[in-house]
């Protein structure tokens, strides 16, 4: 599974609150990549790319030298600032506390978690990928996994009303990989959220990923076969 890569881009003594806030907020397979010296801020004004990270994190001081002194990344890019740098700042800002940094960057890698798994959702390509074209071995182990999600969606349920977080995160660790088999990519993703965030008691989190994954669990326990 390949790694969700972050570059901090820290101005001022390392290490600073960005860097200290960002270990207790990060996401499933997250890598952060830390830059903290004036020489990385200083070739990034030069050649503004996020070609080698996937997200870049900007301190609220950094964020402010790109607007002023540099050819700026468009407002598009895959950039995060940590902390508030003011309304006329183009990129998405949250501030460092953790519940509001982990919110940001949960649906930021969720974004990319998602756009790298749309090539690959839909019973279609699991068919070829994981039974070999074979479309009653598709049918016989998607019709046998029914049962078990109705046995799912009462576990969870029991599990999320007693808070028992690491029946929860089996639960999800389980689903995600039924999911994959069926071609449910998308879905998956929620349950790899879910399992992360059960793990690492994240418990604001744990209703609405369960409330995500268990309508899609129900919908997929009553889907007419169909290629």
């Amino acid at each position: 599974m390949s790694t969700w890569q972050l570059l901090l881009l820290e101005t001022g003594p390392a290490p600073g609150p960005c860097a200290a806030a960002l270990p207790a907020c990060l996401p499933p397979d997250a890598e952060l990549l830390p830059a903290s010296d004036s020489a990385a801020m200083a070739a990034l004004l030069d050649a503004p790319s996020t070609g080698d990270f996937d997200l870049l994190l900007l301190d609220v001081h950094g964020a402010q030298q790109l607007m002023t002194h540099g050819p700026a990344l468009p407002a598009d890019a895959p950039v995060l600032v940590l902390g508030e740098a003011g309304p006329a700042c183009p990129w998405p800002q949250t501030p460092l506390a953790t519940a509001a940094l982990r919110i940001a960057l949960l649906q930021r890698w969720r974004d990319w978690m998602r756009a790298k798994a749309a090539p690959l959702d839909g019973p279609a390509p699991a068919l070829e990928l994981n039974f070999g074209g074979n479309r009653a071995f598709f049918e016989t182990f998607y019709l046998g996994c029914r049962p078990q999600f109705a046995l799912d969606l009462q576990q969870g349920d029991q599990a999320l009303a007693t808070g028992d977080s690491e029946a929860l995160m089996h639960l999800a660790h389980g689903l995600k990989g039924v999911l994959l088999i069926l071609g449910e990519s998308l879905t998956a993703v929620t349950a790899r959220e879910l399992e992360h965030c059960a793990r690492e008691r994240w418990v604001d989190q744990l209703a609405p990923l369960w409330a995500e994954l268990r309508g899609a669990i129900a919908a997929l326990a009553v889907r007419p076969l169909g290629l």
